[in-house]
């Protein structure tokens, strides 16, 4: 069993049971299954496959459970970034891993990604990334 699965399972048997609490913010297990596919249905309309990189620099917060279940419906490998690190950090690893997206909520991660080669988008899940893409979770 995957671990999706899990979620999906209690997606169906308790929908409506809270699923995760972050500060103010509660989720139930429908809403974090459906927010997980809305990110993974969008990665992968815009040409993400299985086993591509998908680098997530996100604090502790209901975006990252999220972020994680919407990779793994995809197949797609998550390399997690501690928000922790500075720019020219986050480059390296960018650049190291072959991340072909950035899932933040940090210009610092945004501007760390400009110009790496291998990644093709950076997402925002608050917004407050600059540029035409925000995260659909």
């Amino acid at each position: 069993m995957r671990i999706e699965d899990l979620l999906r399972r209690n997606a169906i048997g308790r929908p409506d049971e809270t699923a995760l609490i972050c500060e103010e913010r509660t989720m139930t297990w429908r809403e974090l299954d459906e927010a997980a596919n809305r990110l993974g249905n969008a990665l992968r309309q815009l040409g993400y496959r299985p086993q591509e990189r998908v680098a997530v620099v996100l604090s502790n917060c209901h975006h990252i459970p999220v972020a994680y279940f919407g990779l793994w419906k995809c197949n797609l490998v998550n390399v997690a970034i501690s928000t922790k690190l500075t720019g020219p950090e986050i480059r390296r690893i960018l650049v190291h891993s072959g991340a072909s997206a950035v899932i933040c909520e940090d210009p610092v991660a945004a501007e760390a990604a400009a110009g790496v080669e291998t990644v093709r988008h950076v997402f925002s899940v608050d917004g407050g990334v600059p540029g035409p893409h925000r995260c659909p979770s």
